[in-house]
């Protein structure tokens, strides 16, 4: 039997085994997306206005105090140092 027959027969009979997993994985993983309440965005446009908003909420929310110390309170809510 020739190399690439060999070959053949090795991929032949280990694909649908490696299709079964790979299909396993993705279901969990998708199962372990969701539960983390999805997919943020699907595009970098949606990303960019979701940081952009919740940017803003957080500026209204601590409109009271000066300039820098509003920026270090929302970097660290951001960061979960709140």
């Amino acid at each position: 039997m020739a190399r690439w027959q060999i070959l053949m027969h090795h991929i032949r009979a280990t694909l649908p085994d490696i299709k079964v997993r790979i299909t396993e994985q993705q279901k969990k993983f998708n199962t372990e997306l969701q539960s983390l309440g999805g997919m943020v965005a699907d595009n970098p446009v949606r990303i960019t206005t979701s940081l952009a908003l919740m940017y803003n909420l957080l500026i209204f929310r601590y409109a009271g105090l000066s300039g820098s110390l509003c920026h270090n309170r929302i970097f660290f809510r951001i960061h979960g140092r709140d």
